[in-house]
């Protein structure tokens, strides 16, 4: 049986003669005035503001689909038009961590977002145009020094780390060395130096201990031992035809390396 709410009233008309008339589909009560007749439920804006933004974030970062929602797509666009505009706060906690890796992403639009993580946790962010030292200097200076910093070798980087952070020691990802390597000898490299060289580059990422390390490098020295002319070979501009000389090469550039590929 319905009964009458204490120190309720109607929105519309402000009459207390309302009652309690069944449930909502996710079941919160319904109330209808008896004077006006209108209808409505209440609810916590700021419960609903969160549980919203939460499933907005799940959908985000994981696979879900607007399908498995179960939600119209213009819908879903309109609830959550002002989730996007909500800008992440990280606490500030002047920790000290044993190494931060820093790194940028380019996105659409003309937009490079610049992230500064630990362990998979974000530190702190800073949006720019493209990655240089500014840029990187906005970033590092947000958190205190680490003891090590992770990063790409990009030249914006390494010279905001001198200034902002020169006490830290820097390391290259070795992922983006792999890489490197990739794109001068190729995963399917033809040239016994490339083979030898993409080889090293698959064990770089795999090592774990200073053995492991030590073995790597005295490999890498023999590589350098063994095909040190052909990497010193150079190129010069006057014996090639000038549709022949690679993109990369400065128009003030007389000479380059033959090996590097084009």
């Amino acid at each position: 049986p319905s009964r009458k709410p204490n120190g309720k009233q109607c929105p519309t008309c402000e009459n207390t003669k309302i009652w309690k008339n069944g449930f909502t589909k996710i079941g919160t009560i319904r109330w209808r005035c008896k004077n006006c007749g209108a209808s409505w439920s209440n609810t916590r804006g700021d419960i609903t503001h969160a549980a919203l933004f939460d499933k907005f974030v799940k959908w985000l970062v994981n696979k879900q689909t607007l399908a498995d929602l179960k939600v119209a797509s213009t819908t879903w666009a309109r609830k959550t038009e002002w989730c996007w505009r909500v800008s992440p706060v990280i606490p500030v906690t002047g920790e000290i961590y044993d190494y931060i890796q820093i790194d940028g992403t380019y996105l659409p639009y003309g937009w490079c977002l610049l992230v500064a993580q630990t362990h998979g946790k974000v530190l702190a962010w800073q949006w720019c145009q493209k990655e240089n030292t500014a840029a990187y200097t906005a970033l590092l200076q947000q958190l205190p020094p680490p003891l090590l910093v992770l990063t790409d070798g990009n030249a914006g980087a390494l010279r905001a780390i001198s200034e902002v952070w020169p006490d830290t020691v820097v390391q290259r990802c070795l992922v983006h060395i792999k890489r490197n390597v990739c794109a001068q000898t190729t995963r399917t490299p033809k040239l016994d130096a490339h083979k030898t060289l993409w080889g090293l580059a698959q064990k770089l990422v795999k090592i774990t201990s200073l053995q492991q390390a030590d073995e790597w490098t005295n490999q890498l020295q023999q590589f350098h031992d063994l095909y040190s002319k052909w990497l010193g070979k150079k190129t010069y501009r006057s014996e090639v035809l000038p549709d022949n000389v690679p993109t990369w090469v400065r128009p003030s550039q007389k000479w380059w390396y033959t090996s590097k590929r084009p």
